[in-house]
């Protein structure tokens, strides 16, 4: 499967950059475990299940999460939360494309299990 990956644009001088990626490590592990370390201007983690990066550019933070097996049916719940955070701490970006909304679930069960047929049911 293929990897979750964000990026989103930031004014953050590269103090405020790597604190606000040290905050998200952090919360990270409190919440799941895990462990992270820098390398450069990069974010490594790695926990049971997952594991990826944080990259710290000039005026971009790419976040790439891989998924274990066990993981890969949250994977949308996973990177709705990584683009809110982002949006929360760091503005909503400019000039990116909008995320393509949630799927809404549909019922895909006939009208006749829910109980509305159309049609007479003979007497």
């Amino acid at each position: 499967m293929n990897p979750i990956v964000v990026r989103h644009e930031h004014r953050l001088d590269d103090a405020t950059a790597r604190r606000m990626a040290e905050t998200i490590a952090g919360r990270m592990r409190r919440e799941f475990g895990g462990t992270f370390d820098w390398d450069g201007d990069t974010l490594r983690f790695r926990r049971t299940g997952a594991s990826g990066h944080v990259d710290l550019g000039v005026r971009e933070v790419t976040v790439r999460v891989d998924l274990g097996l066990l993981l890969r049916p949250f994977r949308s719940r996973i990177e709705r939360e990584i683009h809110a955070y982002l949006d929360e701490h760091l503005g909503t970006a400019t000039g990116q494309a909008a995320r393509p909304a949630a799927r809404r679930s549909t019922s895909t069960r006939s009208s006749r299990s829910q109980g509305t047929s159309r049609s007479e049911r003979p007497k």
